[in-house]
């Protein structure tokens, strides 16, 4: 709290040097609820909970004609995430060097997906959750913002609008990540325990560009990024050999493999037990290759949207010599109605697979639904004026592949749950 009042100070200084006139004041308070039946999901939704709200206010100028700045300040809470704290969510400075190129500096949102940019700002969009395939709450803070610098060029022309956005930076975790912590939870099912778990990301490069049909409101957006990063744990490997039988045992009972490989997996796995120590111990994350396409539509009250995500994603663990590949593949499609100036109705499929290679095999899971979520939601968000917004959905779910270990003893195939929200902007 204490940084973002000297930040705040520094920006009110900033702002008297340069005698700025106008200051640009905006922000929302949002309270969201989440019922679910048979997974806890996100939060300790079985019976229901308000553990969901999210208060944010920004300030912008203009320097001059070319340079503008402005910060955002958030606080939110999703489970055990962000616990209210309040974070910069945003702040940099945005020089336009002619009329078709600019950059900014500082931390600035990440312009993947058609959605992203907006993500924070309920007025911008219907949902209460975006699709989940491809918009992860888990994977939220490798993609929601950056620090660094954002080169853009728009040309807009009588054959189509053009968007280019070329980034690089770094991204920030909190350490309370829900990625850190389910990592955490999946690593104590194979007999590995991890405890003050943290994750630096230090290199996060990409570009994102858009192309718009001339005479049409049809857009093609397009989006690949590249991340290295490492996680920094405590290790305690005293059940993993044992945890490593139990699963060779299973893996012969269901016939997937045969005596012979059973032996080879435990004498391999044994050999691991000698080598990995208990102490610090540092795990590479690399995602080689992550990208988002989709198609937007509009026209007059009716819209659509598709879009699809490929992660290619490794965490290397050099004590063990293993590496673990997290080949996900996420889609959705949507459609959206606007029955009055008040009400908008929504519907959208979304489909994630944990491991794109082995969706036609159940995936390698046990239970197999570990290993895919599908979504199928209906809703509604009602504009009460200018200002305020309620939404609701319904989500009727098979799958368990994004729901938190951490969260669950057991995991249910078949489930379903409700998210409302009530936003007031300002």
């Amino acid at each position: 709290m204490k940084r973002i009042c000297i930040l705040l100070t520094l920006c009110m200084l900033a702002f008297n040097v340069f005698s700025i006139e106008k200051i640009e004041t905006n922000g929302f308070i949002s309270q969201g609820f989440i019922y679910s039946k048979y997974n806890n999901y996100l939060v300790h939704s079985i019976g229901g909970s308000f553990e969901f709200n999210e208060t944010a206010i920004n300030f912008r100028t203009h320097i001059d004609e070319r340079l503008t700045v402005g910060i955002q300040l958030l606080s939110r809470d999703l489970g055990d995430q962000g616990n209210n704290q309040i974070k910069l969510d945003w702040g940099f400075a945005d020089y336009q060097i002619n009329n078709k190129t600019g950059m900014r500096i500082g931390k600035f949102k990440s312009p993947p997906g058609f959605y992203n940019v907006i993500r924070d700002v309920d007025l911008l969009r219907n949902e209460v959750f975006l699709p989940q395939a491809v918009y992860d709450e888990s994977s939220r803070e490798f993609f929601n913002s950056m620090t660094g610098l954002d080169f853009y060029f728009n040309q807009y022309t009588d054959k189509g609008d053009f968007e280019l956005e070329l980034v690089s930076g770094v991204s920030s975790f909190d350490e309370n990540s829900a990625y850190l912590r389910n990592m955490a939870s999946e690593f104590s099912e194979a007999g590995i325990e991890m405890s003050n778990q943290t994750l630096d990301i230090y290199s996060d490069n990409g570009f994102a560009f858009t192309y718009t049909f001339p005479n049409t409101n049809l857009s093609f957006k397009y989006a690949n990024y590249r991340i290295n990063g490492q996680v920094n744990a405590n290790v305690d490997a005293s059940n993993y050999y044992t945890a490593a039988l139990a699963q060779t045992a299973s893996l012969v009972g269901a016939g997937a493999i045969t005596a012979a490989q059973k032996t080879a997996l435990d004498a391999q796995a044994l050999a691991n037990k000698n080598t990995l120590e208990s102490g610090i111990q540092n795990f590479d994350v690399n995602v080689d290759r992550w990208y988002i396409y989709g198609f937007k539509y509009q026209k007059n009250r009716f819209g659509f949207c598709h879009e699809r995500k490929k992660m290619d994603a490794f965490v290397d663990i050099p004590v063990l010599n293993i590496t673990e590949g997290l080949l996900d593949l996420g889609y959705y499609s949507k459609i959206e109605y606007v029955l009055d100036k008040k009400t908008n109705i929504f519907l959208f499929s979304s489909t994630y697979y944990a491991n794109e290679e082995k969706k036609e095999m159940n995936n390698g899971f046990n239970p197999f639904h570990r290993g895919y979520q599908k979504d199928n939601c209906l809703g509604l968000r009602y504009n009460i004026d200018d200002s305020k917004t309620a939404k609701f959905e319904y989500h009727d779910v098979e799958g368990t592949a994004q729901v938190y270990t951490y969260l669950n003893d057991t995991l249910t195939k078949d489930w379903s749950y409700i998210a409302l929200k009530v936003t007031v902007s300002f």
